[in-house]
């Protein structure tokens, strides 16, 4: 049944122009906060969700606003601006992050600054290269590397002006695809399936308006322990002599030294308080499957040795099976929904379902989103065409780049913050593996490698934040018919910034310099020296692979369908996927403790002693997202390295 707001609720503008001023305003500082830490100091927090940076602007705001309201006696702004904010912010950051926007940077130059004799990059893919795409004055190549000059020169300028404006927008057309099939899910996973949603917790209660969060006993003392304990390491980060908390991963892979034992590789132990305290959030099933599932990963390992296997467990292509299995299952859950809105966009219109089929919440019409997907993946697809891919081979990719976007959704609104890196889960692998890289050819492996620069990982995907952000709007209220254009507006100058911190630090310091982490940094110099050896030792179609991603297929298909049939059934397949990411390798302890916590309150005290215990675990999290932030501000502002809460 559809939560339908009712004629008497008041729907809330959170996106004022007061609102949409100050995230443009905040963009900048916390594009530079997060430039630092992630090429700099190398922790990464955009892998993360919440994103612990837009948490602590989010708090600074809200104190600023006590204040302002204790001078003024009114507020600057109400829960819904300050949630809109928090939104807005946490979609400029995916944009700044590593993973997307300093990668295209680094993109525009690497290849053009790296390439010799020795390497043949150039004979071997130089024709290939979109350089109307990229950066191909070499004074200025040059300058990017070595510093030691400004930017704000006119040839430097007009070297990056036409690519800079090419990619804000294929950005803006990616993030606008994103937003339309954001429309197709939101009603059949928030109002219909009523997913679960853990990361929107913490900022809902903390912005809520009688400030009821911060009036909780029992968050303060989740706050305190995960304060201590961020406190403690930071000074003993700083004065070796003071003690030490172990939370973080600790490595006990080493004692398992004999054989089978030691094929299971690296096992890792940690108690992040934070993840602890988001993970009470996810529903039991979903906790359990992912420690069982880690388990079992390694289960496959010791039996690999111990039958002498050399092509088992093949868990990659398993992981790449069972996330197209999560994503037919959501299809088809929601096949009702999604056939009436494909009906409508044909123009069929909505029949006797008009009921069933409401869009009045939504943040842009049926007809419209169902168009808008058509429209982006056309220009995509030609944008990719004239950068040398085949158009059949452009479309294949992004259409695997949507279904893996939704996944990577899903998975977030039932599991929470666990990172979600989908290591070698890409259309680049997926083609690969099926066709080969002879049959592909060097254009569009030159394509892959080039979109290298959104499509790996995923850690820091958007698709779950816009999500989140039309959860969040439905849960308090808030007009989303401009969301669409703040989101591209944000986006667009999320990436114009990226460009102008990266561009103004590297120009002055030098990329190659040593100040900015380690050099050449790993995924752009991975992507293309994977290039290079795909150019030089071209392989044929993987058939194992794709017998083991059908395994993985029907496998996920089998743990979906038995969840779906016996309401006794406690696995879920997104645990089953998950097994072998470096995630539940280094987090898989922290569910446990999780899973056991929620269970045995559930169990054996109550519901009422869980609801009671919430705020206890939003503290530990909380707690973690200010301090570390705090230390994270220290060491940047004194140029030192202090306690990062997390890897």
């Amino acid at each position: 049944m559809s939560t339908i707001p009712s004629s008497n609720t008041i729907v809330l503008r959170g996106l004022t122009l007061r609102s949409i001023l100050l995230t443009l305003l905040l963009i900048p500082l916390n594009s530079m906060w997060l430039l630092q830490q992630e090429t700099v100091h190398y922790t990464f927090p955009t892998w993360l969700a919440p994103i612990s940076n837009v948490i602590f602007i989010v708090v600074g705001l809200i104190l600023a606003n006590k204040i302002w309201g204790k001078l003024s006696g009114r507020v600057f702004l109400n829960q819904a601006e300050l949630l809109i904010i928090y939104f807005l912010l946490s979609i400029s950051s995916c944009i700044c992050s590593d993973k997307i926007g300093h990668h295209l940077v680094e993109f525009m130059v690497h290849a053009q600054w790296f390439a010799d004799q020795e390497n043949e990059w150039m004979q071997l893919f130089g024709n290939y290269l979109p350089h109307w795409a990229l950066v191909n004055d070499q004074k200025a190549i040059r300058f990017y590397y070595e510093g030691g000059t400004t930017v704000y020169q006119s040839e430097i300028l007009r070297a990056w002006i036409v690519p800079t404006l090419l990619w804000i927008g294929f950005l803006v057309v990616t993030m606008f695809v994103l937003l339309c099939l954001n429309t197709f899910l939101r009603q059949q996973w928030t109002e219909k399936e009523k997913l679960a949603y853990p990361v929107i917790q913490l900022p809902l209660q903390m912005t809520t308006p009688k400030m009821v969060f911060f009036r909780n006993r029992f968050m303060w003392i989740g706050f305190g322990i995960a304060a201590f304990i961020s406190l403690v390491n930071g000074l003993h980060s700083l004065y070796p002599q003071f003690p030490f908390v172990p939370v973080k991963r600790r490595s006990f892979g080493y004692l398992f030294t004999s054989r089978p034992w030691n094929e299971m590789g690296d096992v890792r132990l940690s108690f992040y308080p934070f993840l602890i305290g988001l993970a009470f959030l996810v529903p039991l099933d979903v906790l359990l499957s992912g420690w069982v599932f880690y388990l079992g990963y390694k289960a496959q390992l010791i039996i690999k040795a111990m039958a002498g296997w050399h092509h088992f467990p093949y868990y990659d292509q398993q992981s790449f099976g069972a996330y197209f299995a999560i994503a037919l299952f959501t299809v088809w859950l929601g096949r009702h929904q999604f056939l009436l809105i494909f009906r409508h966009g044909f123009g069929f219109g909505f029949g006797n379902d008009k009921g069933y089929l409401e869009e009045s919440n939504e943040m842009m019409g049926y007809r419209f989103a169902f168009w808008g997907i058509v429209a982006g993946l056309v220009g995509l697809v030609f944008f990719s065409h004239k950068l040398g891919m085949s158009i059949w081979v452009a479309a294949i990719y992004f259409l695997i780049y949507l279904v893996l976007a939704m996944v990577v959704a899903r998975l977030r609104a039932e599991m929470g913050s666990l990172v979600h890196d989908f290591a070698a889960i890409d259309p680049d692998h997926f083609l690969t593996t099926v066709l080969g890289t002879r049959q592909l050819g060097a254009a569009n492996l030159t394509g892959f490698t080039i979109y290298g620069f959104f499509n790996q990982a995923y850690m820091s995907h958007p698709m779950p934040h816009l999500l989140e952000g039309l959860k969040i709007a439905e849960r308090t209220h808030i007009s989303t018919k401009r969301i669409p254009v703040a989101v591209l507006l944000v986006t667009a100058i999320a990436t114009l910034t990226t460009f102008w911190l990266m561009m103004h630090q590297y120009y002055s310091i030098g990329a190659s310099s040593g100040h900015f982490g380690p050099f050449p940094r790993g995924m752009v110099a991975y992507l293309y020296r994977r290039l290079q050896h795909w150019l030089t030792y071209p392989v044929p179609p993987d058939h194992m692979g794709m017998g083991y991603m059908a395994g993985g297929f029907l496998l996920g298909s089998l743990i979906y369908w038995l969840r779906m049939r016996f309401l006794w059934w406690p696995l879920h397949p997104l645990g089953y996927a998950m097994a072998n990411s470096w995630a539940m390798n280094n987090f898989w302890s922290c569910l446990f403790i999780a899973f056991v916590a929620k269970w045995i309150i559930l169990r054996f005290i109550g519901l009422g002693a869980y609801r009671k215990a919430l705020p206890f675990f939003l503290g530990l999290a909380f707690g973690d997202f200010i301090i570390g932030s705090v230390w994270s501000l220290v060491g940047i502002t004194l140029g030192i390295r202090t306690y990062e809460f997390w890897p």
